[in-house]
């Protein structure tokens, strides 16, 4: 309890409150989504990248598909660099 507010004052404030929560907890998700997808699209194009290198070295498109793939379902360190050395590891097994 708090001096001075009665129980429609904070009837009052627990709507108003909750309404500005709901509206920070949408800005809140729409900022995680947008660098979920940031994300996504980095990951994209390094895939996209990996599979070009390795076709330009002479392997198959399907071929090089299939170890970036396996690569990335593995890999945590999502780089260029780490991604074509592990695809290429695994092409030579």
């Amino acid at each position: 309890r708090i001096p001075g507010i009665g129980k429609k004052t904070a009837e009052r404030l627990v709507v108003e409150l909750r309404d500005k929560l709901t509206a920070l907890s949408t800005a809140e998700a729409e900022a995680a989504y947008q660098v979920a997808t940031a994300a996504e699209a980095a990951v994209e194009a390094i895939r996209e990248d990996v599979v070009s290198a390795l076709i330009n070295l002479g392997y198959g498109r399907s071929v090089a598909e299939q170890a970036v793939a396996a690569t990335l379902a593995v890999e945590t360190d999502h780089s260029m660099e780490r991604i074509l050395k592990q695809s290429l590891k695994r092409l030579f097994k």
